[in-house]
């Protein structure tokens, strides 16, 4: 059996052979995912990513956060208003704090940062943009701090209240708070002075501010008044008012009735309080009354005594004697009762009644004011003892010989209508007497 020689393979067929694997190789590189690639392909998958959140994200600002932002701006922003000055009497500073003030006969507008100023003579009435009023007295300085309106409350987008703040800084003011439109937020209405801060509601409110203290009557609804370190407070109800001193807190609520007068009972020394004059008037010199504060047993009494000035039988020579007390004090407007009071005693009279012109009495209660008009006036009232002599008594009002007599007066009605006390007087004249007086007090309600 023979055997066919084996062939070796032909060169062709060996390259051929050989480069099958080569191929095969070459076909499966792009279906293999080398090292290389990797990092930039997860770093596209972030980016976009980051891109899906941003534009997400953003997407719920515009949907959510410009609508709330809008509604914010329409219910919060507000807008500085302005009032209207009216002078009533003569003329009215106006200024910024740092300014020179104008002086103002008529009308002007006043806002925020602006003072207005009046001096003994002048009055003003200062309208607010809510229609809340400020009666602005003689003597008064009033910086006008905050007047503000929510921008968009008119439409209802707002229920953010009004806000006003004004500082009393010396003088008084009487304040209306006007009701809140229908559907408004009622106004936060704020009084300063160097002394407290009050929180106001709608209704009429009195304001006095002195060097050391002020005195805030609520005559129509609450007010919340705290000194100025909020330290303590006190509410007000109607018809009521309190006391705040310098750096002190405000006292407890008391009825609305001051009384205008100090050291009135003469418990303390004259100095800062009562000022005494002695007149001989126009007939020649004569022996002075004088004057003491003297123990009367249950109370300290005024005490005017004169003697020797009759220089012939029912003859003598006029002089007389008066304590002063000086006030500059505005009366609260309304206000429903001014009463004069005093515990009065005449022990001796010369000259009979009220002398030969009805002004001549051995003690005379004397009251000097002022009307709206800025007008002044002066009334009084005579006591006596005796009138032998049938001289005119037209204001005169007989006592009992040397006994403690209780005078009270009621001053509201005397016409014209007091607006504002300059002073106070306690007089004897005529010519040799003796009379003291204790107790006086000037009450208004």
């Amino acid at each position: 059996m023979s055997t066919s020689p084996q062939q070796a393979p032909s060169p062709a067929a060996t390259v051929a052979e050989n480069s099958l694997p080569v191929v095969a190789s070459s076909l499966d590189l792009p279906l293999t995912t080398t090292p290389s690639n990797g990092p930039a392909r997860r770093h596209r998958e972030r980016l976009a990513w980051l891109i899906l959140l941003s534009s997400f994200t953003t997407f719920l600002i515009l949907v959510i956060g410009v609508p709330w932002a809008t509604r914010r701006y329409l219910s919060t922003a507000m807008a500085s208003q302005q009032g209207d000055l009216t002078v009533i009497r003569g003329i009215v500073l106006v200024g910024g704090k740092g300014g020179q003030p104008a002086g103002i006969t008529d009308q002007a507008r006043v806002g925020e940062g602006q003072v207005v100023q009046t001096d003994t003579e002048s009055r003003a009435l200062l309208t607010l943009f809510d229609g809340s009023t400020v009666q602005v007295y003689p003597n008064t300085i009033l910086s006008v701090t905050t007047l503000r309106e929510p921008r968009f409350a008119h439409w209802g987008l707002s229920q953010r209240p009004d806000e006003m703040t004004l500082e009393v800084v010396t003088g008084t003011v009487k304040v209306g708070v006007a009701l809140s439109a229908a559907g408004r937020t009622p106004p936060l209405f704020q009084v300063l002075s160097p002394h407290m801060q009050a929180r106001l509601l709608e209704g009429s409110y009195f304001v006095d501010v002195g060097a050391v203290s002020t005195n805030l009557h609520a005559y129509t609804n609450d007010a919340l008044v705290s000194d100025l370190d909020g330290a303590g407070s006190v509410t007000l109800h109607r018809a009521q008012r309190t006391e705040i001193p310098l750096n002190g807190t405000p006292g407890p609520p008391l009825p609305i009735e001051v009384n205008l007068i100090a050291n009135g009972d003469f418990s303390a020394p004259l100095n800062g309080s009562w000022r005494v004059i002695v007149d001989q008037g126009g007939d020649g010199p004569s022996v002075d009354p004088d004057w003491e504060i003297l123990n009367a047993g249950d109370r300290q009494a005024l005490h005017f005594f004169r003697r020797g000035s009759e220089f012939a039988p029912g003859r003598g020579n006029h002089a007389n004697i008066r304590a002063v007390q000086t006030l500059n004090r505005n009366l609260p407007d309304p206000y429903t009762s001014l009463k004069l009071r005093a515990e009065i005693r005449i022990s001796e009279q010369s000259l009979s009644g009220g002398g030969y012109l009805d002004t001549e009495y051995p003690l005379i209660l004397r009251l000097v004011y002022k009307d709206a008009g800025g007008g002044e006036f002066v009334w009084w009232r005579g006591f006596y003892i005796q009138n032998d002599g049938g001289n005119p008594t037209r204001n005169g009002e007989l006592l009992r010989r040397d006994v403690w007599v209780p005078v009270e007066l009621e001053l509201r009605d005397i016409n014209p209508r007091p607006f504002q006390i300059v002073r106070l007087e306690v007089m004897a004249s005529g010519w040799d007497f003796e009379s003291q007086a204790s107790d006086i007090r000037l009450i208004v309600r």
